[in-house]
């Protein structure tokens, strides 16, 4: 599933303007440092 997304982003980035590919990967960036921090958090409450 994740490699089918991963190839859809990257079909979407070459079609779509680099500036717009920045912004969106910055984005993911932020998202996923964000999500990671809170299952960190919610995995410290757990213990």
């Amino acid at each position: 599933m994740v490699c089918s997304i991963v190839e859809l982003l990257v079909a979407f980035f070459k079609s779509g303007p680099p500036l717009f590919e920045l912004a969106i990967l910055i984005w993911i960036i932020v998202v996923a440092s964000q999500l990671d921090s809170l299952y960190l958090r919610h995995k410290a409450n757990l213990y």
